[in-house]
């Protein structure tokens, strides 16, 4: 018996060591919350993204020379990438933008879409999805390279990136700003947010004058999971001369995820609905 209860406490002590252990201290800087942020990604293997769309804004979308309001909420898009299988799934849907809509997947090198509402034009009839080869856009990508120097150039070590992203944090005229933790779904999130006002926009703009078509108010905010420090939400907030837009974007990542193409039986040979450049010379 007492050999059963010496056992037993010694497990005890072990478990509450553990529990009681050291634990990661918690960030304070927004800057390093950002820079650690900006190298999560790094091995993620699945990510689904929800994209949402809110806000009004004017636009002379008929040419008829007046401006119509279009109110932007309920304009959604998903992404969902499996990195390492190479595959993607992408829908959006614009109830404002005369119920556009649409669905892309990509899968061993085809593409296949199809397209709802205005768009169903350029799309194959009956619902089906119209399939397209992927290109190969090497070609295209080295014939825009500014010089072969700079195209042969390795990319930016971790070190060199965030030096980078420092640099242009340090050029802000109001620096970002730590707010009060948040949760995000079951996520403990750090929160930063990063607010430039029409001065602050001119003033990165001087000494050139702000553009007339240019926002007069960004808000950028960030959530960075305590965990990994990925980010869990990013919300982007513009004021302009057409309206207000908020993009809210919220992500999760290495999640099961069955990307696959559609049945043979739903399926068109066809062409982009937009031309590519050839790749050929």
């Amino acid at each position: 018996m007492l050999r059963r209860l010496a056992a037993f406490l010694a497990v005890l002590a072990v478990v509450l060591a553990a529990c009681g252990g050291p634990t990661t201290p918690a960030l304070t800087d927004p800057k390093e919350i950002l820079s650690k942020t900006t190298l999560s990604l790094a091995g993620v293997k699945t990510s689904h993204l929800q994209i949402d769309l809110s806000g009004k804004v004017s636009a002379d979308l008929t040419g008829t020379g007046s401006a119509s309001t279009f109110d932007l909420t309920g304009t959604t898009a998903t992404i969902d990438s499996d990195i390492a299988g190479k595959k993607a799934k992408v829908t959006f849907s614009a109830p404002a933008f005369f119920g556009a809509g649409g669905e892309l997947l990509a899968v061993d090198n085809a593409a296949y879409y199809k397209l709802t509402g205005p768009l169903a034009q350029f799309s194959a009839p009956d619902g089906k999805y119209t399939k397209v080869a992927i290109p190969d856009l090497s070609g295209i990508a080295s014939g825009l390279a500014p010089s072969p120097s700079l195209a042969a150039s390795p990319s930016l070590s971790p070190e060199e990136l965030i030096a980078k992203l420092n640099e242009a944090l340090g050029k802000l005229p109001t620096p970002p700003v730590k707010g009060a933790d948040e949760k995000i779904g079951d996520q403990d999130c750090y929160r930063v947010t990063v607010h430039l006002t029409a001065a602050d926009l001119a003033t990165l703009s001087s000494p050139e004058p702000l553009a007339s078509n240019a926002p007069s108010d960004i808000t950028f905010d960030i959530w960075s999971r305590k965990s990994d420090l990925r980010p869990a939400k990013i919300a982007l907030g513009l004021t302009l001369p057409q309206g207000t837009v908020t993009l809210t974007l919220t992500a999760t990542y290495d999640q099961a995820m069955n990307v696959s193409a559609p049945p043979a039986d739903q399926v068109v040979e066809g062409t982009l609905p937009i031309p590519l450049p050839s790749s050929a010379p």
